[in-house]
């Protein structure tokens, strides 16, 4: 059974300045020709000190060290912690909440129906 070949596209990444090649569909969302290229060249969306050293020299969120301290344990597998406010600088201990990833998504989905009512 013979594949049909579909032409790609030749792009320029624009951390590294490297070409390549990608589908047509692919084309207008594109811009980095690796998964490397693309964490160096996107914007942070998180302030600096937001990241701190923590567990084998892994950086580890500050909100969630907050979360662990509070609880006195390490957070379990599948929780997240939340913040109140929606501000993801804001580390208090009051506007910090932590649920499981199913209530952490029925939050934000009321939240955003809420936002467009």
């Amino acid at each position: 059974m013979n594949k049909i070949l579909r032409p790609k596209i030749e792009l320029i990444c624009q951390y590294c300045k490297n070409q390549f090649y990608v589908y047509p569909s692919r084309a207008n969302k594109a811009k980095y020709c690796s998964y490397i290229c693309a964490a160096k060249g996107r914007p942070k969306r998180y302030k600096k000190n937001a990241l701190r050293p923590y567990r084998n020299g892994r950086m580890e969120w500050a909100y969630r060290l907050i979360a662990e301290k509070v609880l006195g344990r390490l957070l379990k597998k599948g929780e997240h912690v939340h913040h109140i406010n929606t501000d993801r600088t804001d580390n208090r201990n009051s506007n910090l909440l932590i649920c499981s990833h199913a209530y952490h998504r029925l939050i934000h989905c009321r939240m955003k129906r809420l936002k467009q009512i």
